[in-house]
């Protein structure tokens, strides 16, 4: 009968091994293959500037501030009361129009005029302004077609009238009142008394003498002289020439 040496029947400890570094492997390669979680939150927007609503700084002082810098074409006013009980944004556009607003509530929000009213009343709070020129997709939910000009604000603000159909009126009543006609007429007299001055390099101008204006006419003078004899000597050969010729008896 034949013996066989142990090591015949030990198992493969090699292949064993191998098989377990196998699935090690794929447990591996399973986790590598599992994407990586990326944040969904948008990035922030720049802010320009930002600060205290009080009465050293009401919204109508931002507002002309914002006008005057014209610091980002495309920017959205965030305004807040301190009591969180106004709370909302302006979308200002060119930094001159102002095209939207919401007003944000517990139970939803508000837009349009009465948000932009109720807003820009308040007198103790916070405000930022932030650049959406780069991002103008972020802020078309304020996109409202409000059209409405700062100066208007200005001119009304801090009582704003209960709609816009009296903001655009009364804006326009008084430009009218602000016009002044006498600045019409004054201008005419203006641009009569007003006479361009000679440079100062430029020569001035020359004044023709007696003297030299004889000498250049007398050309002139010789050449319809000498004309004026010979047409009469031509006149005097044609009238000897036709003369009839009388015969005496």
């Amino acid at each position: 009968m034949n013996q066989f040496p142990e090591e015949q029947f030990r198992p493969d400890e090699s292949q064993g091994n191998t098989g377990l570094g196998s699935e090690s492997n794929e447990e591996s390669g399973q986790a590598a293959e599992e994407p990586v979680g990326t944040s969904s939150q948008p990035a922030p927007q720049p802010t320009l500037e930002s600060g205290k609503i009080w009465e050293n700084r009401t919204t109508k002082e931002i507002l002309y501030g914002i006008s005057k810098a014209k610091k980002s074409d495309y920017a959205v006013l965030r305004l807040a009361s301190h009591d969180i009980n106004i709370d909302g944004e302006l979308l200002i556009s060119k930094g001159s129009t102002v095209n939207g607003a919401r007003l944000l509530l517990e139970e939803g929000s508000v837009e349009g005029y009465p948000a932009m009213k109720a807003l820009l009343k308040i007198t103790d709070g916070t405000y930022s302004l932030l650049d959406y020129s780069a991002t103008q997709a972020n802020a078309m939910h304020l996109e409202q077609g409000l059209k409405v000009r700062i100066n208007n604000l200005l001119t009304s603000l801090p009582h704003l009238p209960e709609t816009l159909e009296e903001l655009n009126e009364g804006a326009a009543v008084a430009k009218m009142r602000s016009f002044n006609p006498s600045e019409l007429e004054s201008q005419p007299e203006e641009s009569v008394k007003t006479k361009p001055l000679r440079g100062k390099g430029e020569a001035p101008p020359q004044v023709e003498t007696a003297e030299e204006a004889l000498q250049r006419t007398m050309p002139v003078a010789v050449i319809i002289t000498i004309v004026v004899i010979v047409l009469a000597i031509i006149a005097t050969i044609v009238v000897i020439s036709f003369k009839p010729t009388i015969h005496q008896p």
